[in-house]
């Protein structure tokens, strides 16, 4: 039997055939999944907090003479005519009065400029108005802007208010706000 020598065919293979670069492919692939995995996690909160204590446990149930829980006054629920305060996450919109803040107050060229920010999406025209009050108490000056509906919010049209009127000190800024069937008043605060 003789061997034969076979002609070696001109043609290479191409890159992307090599089986380094095929096996490069994986591996980046596979990293990319499982990074994507680990990322998405969700954590459990009954794993993920080393404090709290196992619940099913019968070391942590309470002690059914102990009297921490009765006459708590923190554990007290508000009753229907306490007033409830808004937290997180409450729609703005469903509360009884009007609420906001004060956004801006600072002098510019000789006025006392404020901006103001409802709470609430207002569905027609309101008003604002401004009331500065010195330190004795005395009412200074007082103004009244329109209330301005915005897409989830609305505000008061700034107020600009000419400070030659006014002597330096600290002044209360009362505004009550009108406006859909409902008033609210934002206070703050001023020193010129």
């Amino acid at each position: 039997m003789t061997k034969t020598k076979t002609k070696k065919s001109g043609r290479s293979t191409p890159f992307y055939r090599q089986p380094w670069v095929i096996l490069t492919l994986i591996i980046i692939v596979i990293a990319v999944v499982v990074t994507c995995i680990f990322v998405t996690k969700t954590p459990d909160p009954e794993t993920d907090n080393p404090d709290q204590s196992n619940t099913n446990s019968p070391d942590s149930q309470p002690d059914p003479n102990s009297n921490s829980d009765k006459d708590d006054p923190e554990d007290k629920t508000p009753e229907p005519d306490d007033k409830v305060v808004q937290f997180e996450g409450e729609d703005p919109n469903q509360l009884d009065e009007l609420t906001g803040s004060v956004t801006y107050r600072g002098v510019n060229e000789g006025m006392l400029i404020i901006s103001t920010m409802i709470n609430q999406y207002l569905t027609k025209e309101g008003t604002c108005e401004l009331s500065l009050i010195d330190e004795n108490g005395q009412s200074k000056y007082k103004t009244t802007v329109p209330a301005i509906a915005d897409v989830t919010s609305s505000v008061c049209q700034t107020f600009n208010i000419p400070t030659v009127t006014l002597n330096p000190g600290k002044y209360q800024i009362n505004i009550r706000i009108s406006s859909d069937q409902k008033t609210g008043t934002i206070t703050d605060e001023v020193e010129l």
